[in-house]
């Protein structure tokens, strides 16, 4: 699968992680079991689908090969099959996170 994945966050989420060294899960992923990401084709309709602009959200790049075999590509019915990164871990690491984007 792709070599980068993404997660959006809020500024504020963006904020904690930086002063925890990591991007925790959040209640979606609590819920479901792991860290929902998206793949470069789905990021966009994922951040217009979650985040609001007051949330001022950020695009987060990761090296899904530093996620190692928590990370596994998923089928989701509720966005038309489309296959999904999904880490099977308390959240991603900032070390993992190669670059940030503003939206």
């Amino acid at each position: 699968m792709a070599k980068f994945i993404y997660r959006v966050v809020s500024r504020e989420n963006w904020e904690q992680a930086l002063s925890t060294g990591g991007v925790p899960r959040c209640g979606n992923d609590e819920r479901d079991g792991y860290v929902h990401l998206s793949s470069f084709e789905t990021v966009r309709e994922t951040a217009g689908l979650y985040f609001t602009p007051d949330e001022e959200p950020l695009v987060l790049e990761i090296d899904g090969e530093a996620l190692g075999k928590a990370l596994r590509w998923e089928s989701v019915e509720s966005r038309g099959g489309a296959l999904f990164p999904h880490l099977y871990a308390d959240g991603i690491p900032v070390m993992a996170i190669v670059a940030r984007i503003e939206l």
